[in-house]
């Protein structure tokens, strides 16, 4: 799965120690060229998942998951720019405020070339 698909999490990962359960939205395209709809992409995919969550439809297909702390995590493949950065910031502060953690983790190795 990837940013671009709608309707879906990516990938759900849990802490080891059980507690965590990351939902991960998995961010493969570079900066630079067409930047504003790949912040749009973003959004969109961190609002389908607030919606799942807040909606239950998390809970329903992962009843697992009741009691985890849900953190939300995009792993990118390429190194924001200024504009995304700024973005990447501006999400975490709006999270945090709603009570969900936010991580980014830019891993160039995960590139699909």
């Amino acid at each position: 799965m990837t940013i671009e698909q709608k309707g879906v999490v990516d990938l759900i990962a849990i802490s080891a120690e059980g507690a965590v359960a990351y939902l991960i939205i998995s961010d493969h395209l570079m900066w630079g060229v067409g930047d504003e709809e790949h912040l749009l992409l973003i959004q969109e995919k961190i609002n389908e998942y607030l919606s799942f969550i807040e909606g239950g439809t998390l809970i329903d297909a992962r009843p697992d998951l009741i009691g985890k702390r849900l953190v939300l995590k995009v792993i990118a493949s390429h190194e924001p720019n200024k504009a995304g950065f700024t973005f990447y910031e501006q999400l975490r502060n709006v999270l945090a405020n709603a009570g969900y953690p936010f991580i980014l983790e830019i891993h160039p190795e995960y590139l699909n070339e």
